[in-house]
């Protein structure tokens, strides 16, 4: 016994990650495990289990930041769904198997009912991003368009207005999509009182 809880001391002091609270969303707790099962699912959803090297992963690094962002803005996505689609996604069997063959599934001991879960809430918080997408209309006008043009001339040399609108427009209509998203994401933020205990 005492042997277990010196070995589970040292694993916390030398950030090995284990199942730790790295934030709060809504007065519940996300961990840093729930973070790494995330980012495997997705992984595998893209087909490739092993692209982020997950079984390396330690908390309080860049790598760690940038899922656990990831993570949050799926429990946010999620938790607005839930007014919106109420059905749950089966997970494929295929895609489970994949899971639990992964490194990181051996290495934490993910269950087939945690996977399932995070599954779930991945495919429902997908749906729901979809969703706001679909109708999150974004119009630029010719003079928008013509002033970005006459703004940075010098990226558009020897090219005319009319060479370059549709694509001036189209790079527009992204930045200003862009930044209605971070606005969500912060109002969300606020919303469902977002707290990251680890940065």
């Amino acid at each position: 016994m005492l042997a277990f809880l010196f070995s589970f001391l040292f694993l916390c002091h030398s950030q090995e990650l284990i199942s730790r609270t790295v934030a709060e969303i809504n007065n519940d707790f996300l961990t840093s495990r729930e973070v790494v099962l995330s980012a495997l699912i997705s992984s595998c959803m893209d087909g490739n289990c092993d692209r982020l090297n997950l079984t390396t992963v330690k908390i309080k690094t860049d790598t760690f930041a940038t899922l656990l962002s990831k993570t949050i803005f799926e429990r946010l996505a999620y938790l607005e769904s839930k007014g919106i689609f109420k059905s749950k996604k089966t997970m494929p069997a295929k895609l489970l198997a994949q899971v639990l063959q992964a490194a990181p599934t051996k290495k934490y001991r993910f269950s087939a009912n945690e996977i399932k879960k995070i599954y779930s809430l991945k495919m429902l918080a997908k749906d729901y991003v979809s969703f706001k997408d679909k109708n999150l209309s974004v119009y630029i006008t010719d003079s928008e368009a013509l002033n970005e043009f006459k703004v940075n001339a010098s990226k558009y040399k020897n090219k005319t207005f009319a060479d370059v609108k549709k694509k001036i427009k189209s790079e527009l209509v992204q930045v200003r999509k862009r930044k209605r998203v971070e606005d969500w994401v912060t109002s969300m933020q606020l919303k469902y009182r977002v707290r990251q205990i680890i940065n």
